[in-house]
């Protein structure tokens, strides 16, 4: 991270001890500009497929990732580049693609649950075995489903984190 200004004052070429004194005297508000800034947390989303501009189609993206810079909170715990690297890596290959096939279908199935209610038996209102719909059909095998998405994006998690 390059600092740029405090509170409006350039510091950009000034030596460190100088932007410390600065920072010292200042009272009330601080407001700092800065480039480049290494974000505190990565989150990886799972909401869709994506095609990079290599053309290569990725599950999911990751939020504040610039240039796969080593977050704050790693830092600070002391962990190694390299060890972030893997980890930031196995995340990517091993656990997007998983989590963004769960996230997929759960939209799916939540869309599903809009209509499930007024189709959930045959007309007439009969109940009983043999009297479901198809829709109610395909919703207990959606829901089954979900749960095997579940089961595998955990035993994903467990495995990534096992090569960690």
């Amino acid at each position: 991270m390059k600092l740029l200004t405090i509170n409006n004052i350039d510091v950009s070429g000034l030596p460190s001890k100088e932007v410390v004194k600065i920072l010292k005297d200042v009272e009330g508000k601080l407001v700092l500009s800065a480039q480049n800034v290494v974000p505190a947390d990565i989150t990886f989303e799972a909401g869709k497929h994506y095609r990079r501009p290599d053309g290569v189609v990725v599950h999911g993206t990751m939020k504040n990732d610039i240039n796969s810079a080593t977050p704050t909170i790693f830092k600070e715990a002391g962990v190694p580049s390299t060890t972030y690297s893997r980890i930031y890596k196995l995340i990517e290959r091993d656990m997007k693609p998983p989590a963004a096939a769960l996230r997929i279908h759960e939209i799916t199935l939540d869309r599903e649950f809009g209509s499930y209610v007024v189709t959930q038996m045959v007309t007439g209102g009969m109940v009983g075995y043999g009297t479901e719909s198809r829709h109610e059909k395909k919703f207990y095998e959606m829901v089954l489903k979900s749960a095997h998405l579940e089961r595998n994006v955990d035993l994903k998690a467990m495995e990534v984190m096992m090569q960690v």
